[in-house]
């Protein structure tokens, strides 16, 4: 997948299986302007790095299995951000900080993430910086949009908390490339348990001071 612009410039898109029929097409442009929605903004891409953020314990059964099993409450995809400290809480931004270790891997080797759509209001867009206003795409655009997305338009579609998120999907289980992730943990006890039980399988574990702080306070 070639990065454009922040975008993702699909050269083999994975996720058109068929063309979105035009019922389909008219349907979720009614459900996305009786939600209000004015704009859409795609997740950016910055740095070169995905991050799955996860908590220990759930971080030590995707280790034992080797897999980042799909999320049905994310319609059967697989997250990853951008930078760690953009989804240290369940619920986006810092506030009730619950994801204290991720996964982190090279965007060459997660070639299938596609960003999410993030749509936005009105007033929503009004608050954002010229930079970001410059990258809106209007709904007046819709066509051109969905018609990227397929059928699959649903799954990576999201209300605006893209500040707190940057969330990029992909469709599926994400099997883990052995020796070549790493493992962010948030302090010394964590990454001796990832060490011990699996150091020979990653590529490098480590103290993320930023979780550190972050979770030396709880």
């Amino acid at each position: 997948m070639e990065m454009v612009h922040g975008h993702s410039k699909a050269i083999s898109n994975p996720l058109l299986i068929s063309t979105p029929s035009k019922e389909f097409v008219e349907y979720e442009r009614q459900r996305m302007i009786k939600a209000g929605a004015k704009y859409f903004l795609k997740a950016q891409r910055e740095g070169d790095y995905f991050y799955h953020m996860t908590t220990f314990g759930a971080l030590k059964k995707i280790l034992a299995e080797g897999v980042i099993k799909a999320d049905r409450h994310r319609r059967g995809t697989v997250s990853f951000t951008t930078h760690p400290l953009r989804y240290v809480s369940a619920f986006g931004g810092p506030l009730l900080p619950v994801n204290d270790c991720y996964i982190k891997v090279h965007m060459s080797l997660v070639p299938n993430a596609f960003p999410v759509v993030y749509w936005l209001t009105e007033e929503e867009a009004e608050e954002l910086s010229p930079e970001i206003k410059a990258k809106l795409i209007p709904i007046e655009r819709f066509d051109e949009l969905i018609a990227e997305y397929g059928p699959a338009w649903s799954a990576y579609e999201y209300p605006f908390i893209w500040a707190t998120e940057n969330e990029w999907r992909v469709m599926g289980d994400y099997v883990l490339p052995w020796k070549k992730f790493s493992v962010g943990v948030s302090n010394e006890r964590q990454k001796r348990w990832v060490e011990e039980r699996y150091g020979e399988f990653v590529k490098e574990v480590f103290v993320d001071k930023d979780l550190a702080k972050i979770f030396g306070r709880k």
